[in-house]
């Protein structure tokens, strides 16, 4: 068992513009013909392919179309020799994310868990709370009342930290009151 990184899988799904490119993409290229073949057997993690899809899709990067990085993604995990434990729900997660804009693959993900494993998602981001499929964590009312009951308590055994705040944004503890 090999597991890929995601700059084999980017080489292999890219065109080449140095010479230095050209090689790995070569060898990328090889290796996920041995894969198709059955002469060699891989896995890789959902942070990986999430790498890998914000690299191809992003503007900033190749700006790929979703459609293209699914079927590049998916013809490489669908082969029998890609053994991922979560093999299904991460090509379920690639066919949420195509359909799905307002969705980041890591959201798409989320939802792919929700659906195929019948987990509650708990979210505040609409668009995945509305996704086909999502089973959505109905949150306690703030004021102790809904279906959950009173609401969320703080950790025990963790001392008291700081909460992280937005930049430029107060901290609860030195807003003014009023």
């Amino acid at each position: 068992m090999i597991v890929v990184d995601a700059n084999v899988i980017v080489r292999h799904l890219t065109d080449p513009v140095t010479p230095h490119d050209e090689s790995r993409a070569q060898q990328a290229t090889a290796f996920f013909e041995a894969l198709q073949a059955g002469v060699v057997e891989i896995t890789t993690s959902e942070a990986v392919l999430a790498e890998v899809v914000y690299i191809l899709w992003h503007p900033r990067h190749y700006g790929a179309p979703r459609s293209v990085v699914v079927d590049g993604l998916s013809s490489l995990l669908r082969p029998r020799g890609c053994r991922m434990p979560t093999k299904d729900i991460c090509l379920h997660a690639l066919a949420v994310w195509e359909t799905s804009p307002k969705l980041s693959f890591p959201d798409a993900l989320g939802a792919a868990y929700s659906e195929l494993r019948g987990h509650e998602l708990a979210t505040f981001d609409v668009a995945l709370a509305r996704t086909p499929g999502v089973v959505s964590y109905a949150f306690a009312d703030p004021t102790g009342g809904g279906e959950r009951g009173a609401t969320c308590a703080p950790l025990v055994g963790r001392p008291s930290q700081p909460r992280p705040t937005r930049p430029g944004a107060e901290p609860p503890e030195r807003r003014s009151a009023g």
